[in-house]
């Protein structure tokens, strides 16, 4: 099922597995959070680098239905091949 995001901008539709992101990812606002870290409460996987690539993917698409919603600012902060932190 898919759920949405809104704010005045606009409300932007994401998928379950984008939703889990950026739920999790407020949850821990303001703190770095290991792509690796998503990998294992998202996907249920455990700690992997073979995880990076889905999780990478998964960030950029979750970025660009966003960015809309932004004002062109970046919500979320990227370290490539690291992880993401999400800001206010």
């Amino acid at each position: 099922p898919d759920q949405t995001v809104r704010n005045q901008a606009g409300t932007v539709l994401l998928t379950h597995r984008e939703f889990q992101i950026i739920e999790y990812l407020a949850a821990h606002r303001g703190r770095f959070v290991p792509a690796a870290e998503l990998a294992e409460k998202i996907w249920l996987r455990p700690r992997s680098s073979e995880y990076s690539s889905i999780v990478s993917t998964s960030m950029k698409n979750l970025r660009d239905k966003l960015q809309p919603l932004t004002n062109g600012k970046a919500l979320i902060e990227t370290f490539p091949r690291r992880g993401y932190v999400l800001h206010n």
